[in-house]
């Protein structure tokens, strides 16, 4: 009786043994069917994030490029408004006699 007993008890946990490896197997196939899934999903939007990247970096070059345009233009600017800075202040030394003649002449 007793080898009875211990072959009942063998097989019960043998088939312990396989419904449970049945079971990881079943999740483990699930697991990787969804991890398939978002891969699939993923993939397409890594490649556009990677474009848009790109896409970025050009336009920071372009950016940068324009930076430097705008410095340069500035300078000039500021070289411009010096210039007709004195220019303006020539003129109005310039124009001191006229206008004391104007004043002296009640005009």
């Amino acid at each position: 009786m007793s080898g009875l007993v211990l072959l009942v008890i063998g097989l019960a946990s043998l088939g312990l043994v396989v419904i449970m490896l049945a079971y990881c197997g079943l999740k483990t196939w699930r697991v990787s069917k969804h991890g398939m899934h978002v891969y699939g999903e993923v993939v397409p939007l890594a490649d556009q994030l990677s474009d848009w990247s790109v896409a970025v970096e050009a336009r920071m070059q372009h950016l940068t490029d324009n930076g430097a345009e705008i410095a340069t233009n500035v300078a000039r600017l500021r070289v411009s408004v010096e210039r007709l800075q004195v220019l303006a202040q020539a003129l109005n030394e310039s124009a001191a006699p006229y206008r004391r003649l104007r004043q002296y002449l009640g005009m």
